[in-house]
């Protein structure tokens, strides 16, 4: 008997290319695939249909003019376990918990630092880090 291993995916949701290429970047040493989705519609899609995803990454303001907050909601209602964390640039105390309030696992303020990112993915994803 053959058992696939699926890697485990990462979805990177951000409109801002060098963000997201800064992510993609940080995250390229782990055995995981990243994916990109620049709207709200696209994330509640992916989740519905791709159960190898493990965890989220996600902007409090998208392209779509969708708030994460709202977004956040929608994500847990569809996988309840799916852990979810608030990586932005909108660092005040009533966004923070804002965030926390709408359901989120983690935050992590922008600018952050590459190892601050890599530590909130083996808090939350079972991968190998291939370096």
């Amino acid at each position: 008997m053959t058992v696939n291993h699926i890697k485990p995916s990462i979805v990177i949701v951000e409109y801002d290319e060098v963000c997201y290429f800064l992510i993609q970047e940080c995250l390229s040493s782990f055995a995981v695939e990243i994916i990109r989705c620049n709207t709200g519609l696209e994330i509640i899609e992916l989740v519905k249909s791709d159960d190898s995803i493990a965890l989220v990454f996600l902007d409090i303001y998208l392209k779509d003019k969708v708030s994460g907050c709202d977004l956040i909601k929608s994500l847990k209602i569809i996988k309840p376990s799916l852990p979810v964390v608030f990586q932005t640039a909108y660092v005040l105390t009533e966004i923070k918990n804002l965030c926390i309030e709408a359901g989120c696992d983690d935050f992590l303020p922008k600018p952050y630092k590459p190892d601050e990112l890599k530590n909130i993915v083996k808090k939350y994803v079972t991968c190998n880090e291939l370096e």
